[in-house]
């Protein structure tokens, strides 16, 4: 009889009293020193700010590892990773620490054994954020003796969430032998982030996880050894909005011997500067792709000693409140017309100096100063809200498309602008129309350029032209706020009967490092044939799913539409997900119905302006066991196209399905 895996559970937090740990969960709370101390390289250069973009709401995941063994306090330490095990070997164990998730999320585990069939699967008590704010998680299954030692392969171990269910958290290979063993990671050591390091010595340098806006970098610093000839590092550094704000790679290290790695992150008198928070770096290697042999946190702060003040809902716009009034709250938009009147830079300000005065500049393409312009002297104290508008339409920022920029500064700091925003302004005649008559819509309701657990799902987008002339093409990304209009737009023209496909469109396109939202597609002729595919990596080679690109016919309106096959039980979930198509916002009416044909239940949904939303049947229907049905999909709202489709995903397999109406 196989024995089932124990489960134990730990949160960073002050000690408190342990309760005894039972048979699959056992809980042993206990305090966590983080090592905040735990690079000079190329020199990293950041990548600015887009405006308007978000993470998705995925919590935090480090450490993830398979390892032989974990400490009796899991938050006391980190465990050795080892992604190799023989089959004498006690057990292997999953460990990983999660934070920013949602109160009351709950996580499951799933261990797939070389044939690809479910060896075991378990789940942790729901997480508490009124308890604690981080966790530690092991699961393992024992393997000398079981079953477990008689399946020599590639095993794999996936942690999933009841919030977020198309994307494992976790993700992770190993590997049992019949005999031997061994680890497959090098050794890290004296691993941290500095204001400095020695030149010519490897000497470690002073450790320093806290810096200001005003510090020249922060760099990266440790010691490898116990690696592979020709292994190649990378490092990756994230925002604290979770995106990737800069990234580089270290030539290939030699084999035998041990490194001092260094590397660096301008922070004064660049856009890092001006985004404080947590932010964090992670060093990857492309001998073992899902783990990182590093994960740091550091912080940058907003004073710090320098004097900064806080900016908040710092965007540019088409409209601004009148009277300099803070509600409400603009729309933010990136992309303007020539045709449109005017782009305003809207922001709010607070922890200023009393009498400081605040100056604006405007870039044109070329990168040339076009305007300036001063706010009166701020008073001290108080959150007030500064714009300032420069006009487009009849001007001559009307004939110099390209991508502009605004910075503001202050005669208190000089060197380092409080807020850097680019924007871009297209010599269409507004909605992007691109100087061209459009004849053809069509919708992609989802794409995906976003990492999660052991996971980094991308989006492909091809379109052909089937007309016998050439035909001008606008592709809009409409992320996933409230509202898609301010969302970036690329112009492209494809000659008759060719196809361009775009891998990975929201990097290649777009210029994103991490986001997810549907996409519009206009043209100035109705033949075209439009694919999305979404993807990620997994086994020996990928997995996804492939959504044909809604047309204008086959956007719901008024006209109910019907989605079949829809299931949600112990082996199988479905996701609905909708998207407006239209520049007003949209009322959406869906029913789940039996295949008896009785309404189980109605969910009625408001879509701001090219905006998105998505469902589950148990987390949002209420109906967590459920074989067969159907969603009924209509709008009352006059003239709206609503993209719908549905995603069934395997259970067992994690392989999607696609539902499209009917």
């Amino acid at each position: 009889m196989r024995k089932p895996p124990i489960f134990a559970l730990l949160a960073f937090l002050a000690v408190v009293p342990c309760l005894a740990a039972g048979q699959d969960i056992g809980y042993d709370p206990c305090p966590f020193d983080a090592d905040g101390t735990s690079a000079d390289g190329s020199g990293d250069a950041a990548v600015a700010p887009d405006g308007a973009g978000s993470a998705l709401s995925f919590p935090t995941i480090t450490y993830q590892r398979t390892t032989k063994s974990v400490p009796s306090s899991l938050c006391a330490s980190v465990p050795t990773a080892v992604s190799s095990f023989a089959s004498t070997d006690a057990a292997a164990y999953l460990y990983f620490r999660i934070s920013g998730f949602q109160n009351g999320e709950g996580l499951s585990v799933i261990w797939w054994d070389p044939s690809g069939e479910i060896y075991h699967r378990g789940s942790w008590a729901p997480l508490s954020t009124a308890q604690y704010t981080s966790y530690c998680l092991e699961a393992h299954i024992s393997i000398a003796g079981t079953s477990a030692a008689t399946k020599p392969g590639t095993w794999r171990v996936q942690v999933f969430s009841d919030k977020i269910f198309d994307v494992p958290y976790v993700d992770l290979t190993f590997t049992v032998s019949s005999s031997g063993g061994g680890t497959g990671f090098p050794t890290i050591t004296n691993a941290r982030t500095a204001k400095s390091i020695p030149e010519g010595t490897c000497t470690p340098p002073t450790p320093v996880s806290t810096f200001a806006p005003t510090d020249e970098r922060v760099y990266l610093w440790f010691v490898i050894s116990g690696h592979a000839n020709g292994e190649t590092l990378t490092r990756v550094w994230y925002a604290p909005d979770g995106s990737i704000a800069a990234s580089g790679s270290w030539d290939p290290l030699p084999g035998g011997g041990s490194y001092c790695v260094p590397a660096s992150l301008r922070i004064a008198g660049t856009s890092v500067a001006t985004t404080p928070g947590a932010w964090r770096v992670r060093v990857f290697s492309d001998k073992i792709l899902d783990v990182p042999y590093l994960d740091l946190p550091f912080t940058i702060s907003s004073g710090g000693g320098s004097g900064f003040p806080t900016i908040t809902n710092a965007r540019t716009a088409k409209s601004v409140p009148a009277n300099q009034a803070c509600t409400p709250l603009p729309t933010a938009t990136s992309s303007f017309s020539s045709t449109d009147a005017s782009v305003y830079l809207w922001f709010q300000i607070s922890g200023h100096a009393d009498g400081e005065r605040l100056s604006r500049v405007w870039y044109s393409p070329d990168g040339k100063v076009h305007a300036t312009g001063q706010w009166d002297p701020l008073p001290a104290g108080g959150a007030p809200c500064k714009w300032a508008a420069l006009d487009i339409a009849g001007k001559s920022p009307a004939s110099k498309p390209g991508t502009w920029r605004v910075q503001v500064f202050s005669d208190r700091i000089f060197d380092v602008p409080y807020v850097d925003k680019t924007f871009t302004i297209t010599s269409g005649g507004g909605g992007g129309g691109g100087g061209f008559t459009v004849a053809g819509t069509w919708l992609l309701t989802s794409s995906a350029r976003v990492q999660g657990g052991g996971a980094f799902w991308k989006t492909d987008l091809s379109i052909r032209n089937k007309g016998a002339s050439s035909a001008s093409v606008i592709v809009k990304f409409l992320g996933h706020s409230a509202d898609g209009r301010g969302g970036p737009e690329r112009s492209v023209s494809i000659p008759a009967g060719q196809t361009v496909t775009w891998r990975d469109v929201l990097s290649s396109l777009f210029g994103l490092s991490s986001d997810y939202g549907p996409i519009l597609v206009r043209a100035s002729t109705a033949n075209l044939a439009v694919l999305g595919q979404t993807w990620t990596a997994g086994g020996a080679g990928t997995f996804g799913q492939s959504v044909p690109v809604l047309s204008t016919d086959e956007l719901i309106g008024s006209t109910p539409k019907s989605i079949l096959g829809v299931r949600q039980d112990t082996f199988f979930r479905t996701n609905l997900m909708l998207a407006n198509a239209t520049e007003s916002s949209a009322a959406v009416t869906v029913q789940l119905v039996s295949t008896a044909g009785a309404v189980l239940k109605t969910v009625n949904v408001s879509l701001g302006p090219l905006s998105r939303a998505q469902y589950n049947v148990g987390a949002d229907f209420g109906y967590p066991n459920l074989s067969d049905a159907v969603f009924v999909i209509s709008s009352p709202t006059s003239g709206a196209r609503i993209g719908a489709y549905a995603s069934v995903i395997d259970a067992g397999t994690a392989d999607p399905r696609t539902l499209l109406p009917r």
